[in-house]
Protein backbone atom coordinates (compact mmCIF):
# COMPACT_ATOMS: atom_id res chain seq x y z
CA UNK A 1 0.00 0.00 0.00
CA UNK A 2 1.15 3.51 -0.70
CA UNK A 3 0.11 6.86 0.75
CA UNK A 4 0.97 10.00 -1.17
CA UNK A 5 0.59 13.49 0.29
CA UNK A 6 1.49 16.54 -1.76
CA UNK A 7 0.94 20.20 -0.85
CA UNK A 8 1.81 22.88 -3.39
CA UNK A 9 1.99 26.58 -2.60
CA UNK A 10 2.40 29.77 -4.57
CA UNK A 11 1.76 33.51 -4.44
CA UNK A 12 -0.15 34.54 -7.59
CA UNK A 13 -0.15 38.19 -6.47
CA UNK A 14 3.63 38.38 -6.19
CA UNK A 15 6.21 37.23 -3.70
CA UNK A 16 4.76 39.44 -0.95
CA UNK A 17 1.16 38.54 -1.79
CA UNK A 18 -1.28 36.11 -0.16
CA UNK A 19 -0.37 32.43 0.01
CA UNK A 20 -2.42 29.79 -1.79
CA UNK A 21 -2.06 26.14 -0.76
CA UNK A 22 -3.49 23.18 -2.64
CA UNK A 23 -3.13 19.74 -1.09
CA UNK A 24 -3.99 16.24 -2.27
CA UNK A 25 -3.63 12.82 -0.72
CA UNK A 26 -4.21 9.27 -1.90
CA UNK A 27 -4.06 5.80 -0.37
CA UNK A 28 -3.74 3.06 -2.97
CA UNK A 29 -2.74 -0.54 -3.45
CA UNK A 30 0.14 -0.64 -5.92
CA UNK A 31 0.36 -3.73 -8.10
CA UNK A 32 2.65 -4.83 -10.87
CA UNK A 33 3.48 -2.76 -13.97
CA UNK A 34 2.17 0.45 -12.44
CA UNK A 35 -1.35 -0.78 -11.66
CA UNK A 36 -3.09 0.74 -8.65
CA UNK A 37 -6.43 0.55 -6.82
CA UNK A 38 -7.42 3.67 -4.89
CA UNK A 39 -8.79 3.15 -1.38
CA UNK A 40 -8.96 6.73 -0.10
CA UNK A 41 -8.50 10.26 -1.39
CA UNK A 42 -8.65 13.76 0.09
CA UNK A 43 -7.85 17.33 -0.87
CA UNK A 44 -7.98 20.89 0.43
CA UNK A 45 -7.48 24.47 -0.71
CA UNK A 46 -6.44 27.31 1.59
CA UNK A 47 -5.71 31.01 1.21
CA UNK A 48 -3.74 32.89 3.87
CA UNK A 49 -2.19 36.32 4.27
CA UNK A 50 1.55 36.77 3.96
CA UNK A 51 4.17 37.21 6.71
CA UNK A 52 4.00 37.44 9.63
CA UNK A 53 0.44 36.56 10.58
CA UNK A 54 -0.36 33.90 7.93
CA UNK A 55 -4.04 34.49 8.72
CA UNK A 56 -6.40 32.02 7.05
CA UNK A 57 -8.86 33.80 4.73
CA UNK A 58 -10.55 30.81 3.09
CA UNK A 59 -10.34 27.04 3.50
CA UNK A 60 -12.28 24.13 2.01
CA UNK A 61 -11.76 20.38 1.86
CA UNK A 62 -13.02 17.20 0.30
CA UNK A 63 -14.35 15.37 2.22
CA UNK A 64 -15.81 18.18 4.28
CA UNK A 65 -14.53 18.35 7.83
CA UNK A 66 -16.09 19.76 10.98
CA UNK A 67 -14.12 22.63 12.47
CA UNK A 68 -12.59 23.99 9.26
CA UNK A 69 -14.81 27.12 9.03
CA UNK A 70 -13.71 28.06 12.57
CA UNK A 71 -10.09 28.25 11.34
CA UNK A 72 -10.81 31.36 9.27
CA UNK A 73 -9.16 34.36 10.91
CA UNK A 74 -6.61 32.22 12.77
CA UNK A 75 -2.97 31.52 11.91
CA UNK A 76 -2.14 28.82 9.38
CA UNK A 77 1.27 28.43 11.00
CA UNK A 78 0.95 28.86 14.76
CA UNK A 79 -1.39 26.67 16.82
CA UNK A 80 -3.22 25.15 13.85
CA UNK A 81 -2.60 21.55 14.86
CA UNK A 82 -4.00 22.11 18.33
CA UNK A 83 -7.11 23.77 16.91
CA UNK A 84 -7.65 20.87 14.51
CA UNK A 85 -7.20 18.32 17.32
CA UNK A 86 -9.70 20.17 19.51
CA UNK A 87 -12.33 20.03 16.76
CA UNK A 88 -12.22 16.22 16.66
CA UNK A 89 -10.83 13.88 14.03
CA UNK A 90 -12.43 13.19 10.67
CA UNK A 91 -14.16 9.84 10.08
CA UNK A 92 -13.54 7.06 7.58
CA UNK A 93 -10.53 6.37 5.33
CA UNK A 94 -10.95 9.63 3.39
CA UNK A 95 -11.33 11.62 6.61
CA UNK A 96 -8.26 10.12 8.27
CA UNK A 97 -6.22 10.81 5.15
CA UNK A 98 -7.50 14.39 5.14
CA UNK A 99 -6.36 14.87 8.74
CA UNK A 100 -2.85 13.72 7.77
CA UNK A 101 -2.92 16.19 4.90
CA UNK A 102 -4.08 19.11 7.08
CA UNK A 103 -1.39 18.31 9.66
CA UNK A 104 1.25 19.44 7.15
CA UNK A 105 -0.20 22.92 6.61
CA UNK A 106 1.92 24.77 9.24
CA UNK A 107 5.24 23.49 7.89
CA UNK A 108 4.24 24.08 4.27
CA UNK A 109 3.26 27.66 5.09
CA UNK A 110 6.70 28.19 6.64
CA UNK A 111 8.27 27.00 3.37
CA UNK A 112 6.65 29.98 1.65
CA UNK A 113 9.48 32.15 2.98
CA UNK A 114 12.28 30.16 1.35
CA UNK A 115 12.32 31.75 -2.08
CA UNK A 116 12.21 35.23 -0.56
CA UNK A 117 14.90 34.44 2.00
CA UNK A 118 17.23 32.94 -0.57
CA UNK A 119 16.86 35.89 -2.90
CA UNK A 120 18.19 38.13 -0.16
CA UNK A 121 20.93 35.72 0.90
CA UNK A 122 22.31 34.58 -2.44
CA UNK A 123 21.78 37.22 -5.13
CA UNK A 124 24.65 39.73 -5.22
CA UNK A 125 22.38 42.58 -6.34
CA UNK A 126 20.17 41.98 -3.30
CA UNK A 127 17.12 41.83 -5.56
CA UNK A 128 13.79 41.32 -3.80
CA UNK A 129 10.27 42.18 -4.77
CA UNK A 130 9.28 44.44 -1.90
CA UNK A 131 12.07 45.19 0.53
CA UNK A 132 14.00 43.11 3.00
CA UNK A 133 12.58 40.23 5.00
CA UNK A 134 13.50 40.05 8.66
CA UNK A 135 15.15 36.69 9.40
CA UNK A 136 14.31 35.52 12.90
CA UNK A 137 16.37 32.69 14.31
CA UNK A 138 14.35 29.93 16.03
CA UNK A 139 14.56 29.55 19.79
CA UNK A 140 17.83 28.19 21.18
CA UNK A 141 17.94 24.37 21.31
CA UNK A 142 14.57 23.97 19.61
CA UNK A 143 16.19 21.31 17.38
CA UNK A 144 19.55 19.84 16.37
CA UNK A 145 20.15 22.49 13.73
CA UNK A 146 19.57 25.33 16.19
CA UNK A 147 21.28 23.85 19.23
CA UNK A 148 23.79 25.90 21.17
CA UNK A 149 27.06 26.09 19.21
CA UNK A 150 25.60 24.83 15.93
CA UNK A 151 26.89 26.25 12.65
CA UNK A 152 23.63 28.09 11.91
CA UNK A 153 23.47 29.49 15.44
CA UNK A 154 27.08 30.76 15.25
CA UNK A 155 26.52 32.45 11.89
CA UNK A 156 23.36 34.20 13.08
CA UNK A 157 24.99 35.31 16.33
CA UNK A 158 27.77 36.86 14.22
CA UNK A 159 25.19 38.83 12.27
CA UNK A 160 25.00 36.63 9.18
CA UNK A 161 22.22 34.69 7.48
CA UNK A 162 21.28 31.22 8.67
CA UNK A 163 20.85 30.15 5.06
CA UNK A 164 24.12 28.32 4.56
CA UNK A 165 23.31 26.83 1.15
CA UNK A 166 20.77 27.29 -1.62
CA UNK A 167 19.44 23.76 -1.56
CA UNK A 168 20.19 20.80 -3.82
CA UNK A 169 18.75 20.94 -7.32
CA UNK A 170 16.09 18.33 -8.07
CA UNK A 171 17.44 15.88 -10.61
CA UNK A 172 15.87 16.75 -13.96
CA UNK A 173 16.12 13.09 -14.94
CA UNK A 174 14.34 11.89 -11.83
CA UNK A 175 11.58 9.60 -13.03
CA UNK A 176 8.92 9.06 -10.39
CA UNK A 177 5.28 9.19 -11.41
CA UNK A 178 4.36 9.70 -7.75
CA UNK A 179 5.63 13.28 -7.86
CA UNK A 180 3.88 16.05 -9.82
CA UNK A 181 5.34 18.45 -12.36
CA UNK A 182 8.10 20.89 -11.48
CA UNK A 183 7.28 24.00 -9.50
CA UNK A 184 7.02 27.43 -11.04
CA UNK A 185 9.35 30.23 -9.91
CA UNK A 186 8.93 31.11 -6.19
CA UNK A 187 6.62 28.14 -5.58
CA UNK A 188 7.09 25.71 -2.71
CA UNK A 189 6.07 22.15 -1.93
CA UNK A 190 5.94 19.47 0.74
CA UNK A 191 5.53 15.91 -0.43
CA UNK A 192 5.45 12.61 1.42
CA UNK A 193 5.30 8.97 0.49
CA UNK A 194 4.52 6.11 2.86
CA UNK A 195 4.97 2.54 1.58
CA UNK A 196 3.69 -0.38 3.66
CA UNK A 197 4.10 -4.12 3.07
CA UNK A 198 2.98 -7.04 5.24
CA UNK A 199 4.75 -10.41 5.08
CA UNK A 200 3.19 -13.85 5.57
CA UNK A 201 3.84 -13.68 9.30
CA UNK A 202 2.11 -10.33 9.68
CA UNK A 203 5.26 -8.23 10.18
CA UNK A 204 4.77 -4.73 8.79
CA UNK A 205 7.58 -3.15 6.75
CA UNK A 206 7.44 0.64 6.43
CA UNK A 207 9.37 3.11 4.27
CA UNK A 208 8.50 6.79 4.74
CA UNK A 209 10.07 9.59 2.71
CA UNK A 210 9.49 13.32 2.62
CA UNK A 211 10.92 16.23 0.68
CA UNK A 212 10.50 19.99 1.07
CA UNK A 213 11.36 22.09 -1.99
CA UNK A 214 11.10 25.60 -3.37
CA UNK A 215 11.66 27.07 -6.82
CA UNK A 216 14.24 29.82 -7.27
CA UNK A 217 13.91 32.86 -9.53
CA UNK A 218 15.02 30.82 -12.55
CA UNK A 219 12.40 28.13 -11.90
CA UNK A 220 14.92 25.58 -10.60
CA UNK A 221 13.37 23.36 -7.94
CA UNK A 222 15.71 23.03 -4.95
CA UNK A 223 15.51 20.58 -2.05
CA UNK A 224 15.68 22.07 1.45
CA UNK A 225 14.80 19.04 3.59
CA UNK A 226 14.74 15.36 2.65
CA UNK A 227 14.67 12.32 4.92
CA UNK A 228 13.95 8.63 4.58
CA UNK A 229 12.67 6.64 7.56
CA UNK A 230 12.49 2.83 7.68
CA UNK A 231 10.73 0.76 10.31
CA UNK A 232 9.52 -2.76 11.09
CA UNK A 233 6.49 -3.44 13.29
CA UNK A 234 5.58 -6.81 14.76
CA UNK A 235 2.27 -8.65 14.52
CA UNK A 236 -0.34 -8.49 15.91
CA UNK A 237 0.12 -5.47 18.19
CA UNK A 238 2.07 -3.24 15.80
CA UNK A 239 5.01 -2.67 18.13
CA UNK A 240 7.99 -1.08 16.39
CA UNK A 241 10.94 -3.45 16.54
CA UNK A 242 13.31 -1.51 14.29
CA UNK A 243 13.45 2.13 13.22
CA UNK A 244 16.12 4.31 11.67
CA UNK A 245 16.29 7.57 9.71
CA UNK A 246 18.50 8.38 6.73
CA UNK A 247 19.31 12.07 6.14
CA UNK A 248 19.27 12.98 2.44
CA UNK A 249 19.33 16.78 2.18
CA UNK A 250 19.39 19.18 5.15
CA UNK A 251 20.12 22.90 5.66
CA UNK A 252 23.26 22.25 7.75
CA UNK A 253 25.44 19.36 8.92
CA UNK A 254 24.26 19.72 12.52
CA UNK A 255 20.70 18.84 11.48
CA UNK A 256 21.72 15.24 10.73
CA UNK A 257 22.38 14.55 14.43
CA UNK A 258 18.62 14.25 14.88
CA UNK A 259 18.55 11.02 12.86
CA UNK A 260 19.60 9.11 15.99
CA UNK A 261 16.26 9.99 17.62
CA UNK A 262 14.58 7.32 15.45
CA UNK A 263 15.83 4.57 17.77
CA UNK A 264 13.68 6.01 20.58
CA UNK A 265 10.59 4.71 18.76
CA UNK A 266 11.66 1.07 19.13
CA UNK A 267 9.31 -0.70 21.52
CA UNK A 268 6.47 1.75 20.95
CA UNK A 269 3.14 0.84 19.28
CA UNK A 270 2.35 2.39 15.91
CA UNK A 271 -1.03 3.48 17.24
CA UNK A 272 0.64 5.81 19.77
CA UNK A 273 3.41 7.29 17.63
CA UNK A 274 1.56 10.56 16.99
CA UNK A 275 1.13 11.28 20.71
CA UNK A 276 4.61 10.05 21.69
CA UNK A 277 6.44 12.19 19.14
CA UNK A 278 4.49 15.35 19.93
CA UNK A 279 4.99 14.91 23.70
CA UNK A 280 8.55 13.56 23.93
CA UNK A 281 10.52 14.47 20.81
CA UNK A 282 11.59 17.96 21.81
CA UNK A 283 14.88 19.81 22.04
CA UNK A 284 18.34 19.68 20.45
CA UNK A 285 18.39 15.91 19.85
CA UNK A 286 15.42 16.16 17.47
CA UNK A 287 14.35 17.75 14.19
CA UNK A 288 10.89 19.24 13.72
CA UNK A 289 10.76 18.10 10.10
CA UNK A 290 11.91 14.57 10.95
CA UNK A 291 9.31 14.51 13.73
CA UNK A 292 6.66 15.04 11.06
CA UNK A 293 8.02 11.99 9.24
CA UNK A 294 7.79 9.95 12.45
CA UNK A 295 4.18 11.08 13.01
CA UNK A 296 3.45 9.92 9.48
CA UNK A 297 4.47 6.37 10.45
CA UNK A 298 1.25 6.10 12.46
CA UNK A 299 -0.65 5.87 9.17
CA UNK A 300 1.00 2.50 8.52
CA UNK A 301 -1.55 0.69 10.71
CA UNK A 302 -4.48 1.76 8.54
CA UNK A 303 -2.58 0.99 5.34
CA UNK A 304 -1.66 -2.48 6.62
CA UNK A 305 -5.34 -3.17 7.34
CA UNK A 306 -6.30 -1.97 3.85
CA UNK A 307 -3.69 -4.29 2.38
CA UNK A 308 -5.04 -7.28 4.29
CA UNK A 309 -8.58 -6.49 3.08
CA UNK A 310 -7.32 -6.19 -0.50
CA UNK A 311 -5.72 -9.63 -0.27
CA UNK A 312 -9.01 -11.10 0.96
CA UNK A 313 -11.00 -9.67 -1.94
Amino acid sequence: MRRLIIIDGHRPGGIRGPILLSGMGRDAWCGEVGSASEYACAQFDLRATSEDTFEIETVASKPERAGLPALIGTSARHGLRKRLAASGGALGPDGRLLDSLLDDIPVTVSLSRLALLYRDAFHPDGSQADGALTIRAPALNVCAGWRSGSSMRRVVEAGGSSLLQEGVLVDEDEDDAAWPARLQSDGFRRRRRLDVAVDSGGEVSIVATFRDTYADQDGNERIQHEYECRALASAPDGTIVECYAIPRVLPAADCAHAAASASSLVGEPLSQIDRIVRERFLGPSTCTHLNDAFVGLSGASALAQMLERHREE
